[in-house]
């Protein structure tokens, strides 16, 4: 689009020149129109840079405020206050080494809600999604009943997540509000078993 102005600009330029010159100005037209052209692309070479630019400083920020999420841990997901506060490990019930997520979720809203009907928890390992895990023979972890459990208005319950590990590799665990359209999640990054 910008080149398409450029063009339509040195168009309207030589157009101008022509209406004003005289019938022994056409090598002097010629000159000015070949300079025009030179000097159109060098600006829009120059805008096409500021462009670049700017979306890479927006880029930056979004990185920096993720970041800053990451390291708390904690936030608002509209009417509800989430707080991710550690992780256990166990094997699941085919033997895997499995990851359990632990977080705090406050009703922060006037209705009683269940945290599974209103949130959704994902967990990434390498870019790919982690397979939720089956961990019944473990003390550790409450086979998600305190996700199932009526919240209500003002009070916390404590909530577990657990996910098979894929790898090694450093586990990203995400929540967000199910129904919302602003993309805003809280999470945290943990350690894979070793």
């Amino acid at each position: 689009m910008k080149k398409f102005f450029a063009v339509l600009l040195a168009l309207c330029m030589i157009f101008a020149l022509a209406a004003c010159g005289s019938n022994d100005s056409t090598e002097t037209t010629d000159t000015q129109t070949e300079e025009t052209a030179a000097v159109d692309d060098t600006q829009t070479q120059e805008t096409e840079t500021d462009t670049q630019e700017e979306t890479e400083t927006v880029e930056t920020s979004e990185q920096v405020q993720e970041t800053v999420q990451d390291a708390s841990g904690e936030g608002a997901l509209g009417e509800y206050y989430i707080k991710i506060t550690g992780c256990d490990y166990a094997d699941n019930d085919e033997g895997y080494t499995s990851i359990i997520i632990t977080y705090e979720f406050t009703n922060n809203s006037a209705t009683a809600v269940a945290p599974a009907s209103v949130l959704t928890c994902q967990a990434f390992q390498d870019g790919m999604s982690l397979s939720a895990a089956t961990i019944s023979g473990s003390s550790l972890y409450d086979n998600g009943n305190a996700m199932a459990q009526t919240v209500e208005p003002g009070a916390t319950v404590t909530c577990q997540a657990a996910y098979t590990q894929s790898s090694d590799a450093s586990i990203e665990f995400d929540v967000t509000e199910s129904l919302s359209s602003t993309g805003s999640k809280v999470y945290a990054v943990f350690e894979a078993a070793a």
